[in-house]
């Protein structure tokens, strides 16, 4: 039997777990506007679509992102994905590609708050030989999302 103090640090886990609320994508092969809400309730979202709508390529993208293999985002063709949290947060992945040089940048904003400040960072860079991780490793993404706990709470 757990204990009050061992149910209350459960609960509180629980709600500062970041779930992934919805995600949308701008101009997927230069082409199509997605917005995909997840089932948070239920653990499961199914996507349905004909055959060459990239709905492989959104869940591809997802793991991506959070699996830092940010060189996947190089040949695609897109304008932005966001990710919406539970907590309130929004994240905008864009890219800009210029003279074989081909950069990531993420942009967190808090919805809903008055004056947030929106927060570009570069997180991967690639280009004239040279290939670069923003988040050097777990430990900085994991501080970059107590930072942004922090900022919302």
């Amino acid at each position: 039997m757990m204990s009050n103090s061992g149910e209350l640090k459960k609960n509180l886990m629980r709600d500062f777990i970041l779930k992934l609320k919805k995600v949308e994508v701008g101009s997927l092969f230069g082409v199509f506007n997605h917005v995909i809400p997840m089932n948070n309730d239920d653990g499961i979202t199914i996507i349905i679509g004909e055959n060459g709508l990239g709905k492989t390529v959104i869940l591809e993208a997802i793991n991506a992102l959070f699996s830092k293999s940010y060189w996947f985002f190089g040949d695609l063709v897109f304008d932005h994905f966001s990710f919406h949290f539970n907590n309130g947060e929004k994240w905008v992945l864009t890219k800009n590609e210029s003279g074989g040089l081909f950069q990531l940048y993420i942009s967190r904003q808090i919805i809903g708050k008055e004056n947030a400040r929106v927060k570009k960072e570069k997180i991967y860079s690639k280009g004239e030989g040279k290939e670069s991780w923003m988040w050097a490793s777990v430990r900085d993404r994991d501080q970059a999302e107590e930072e942004m706990i922090r900022a919302y709470y």
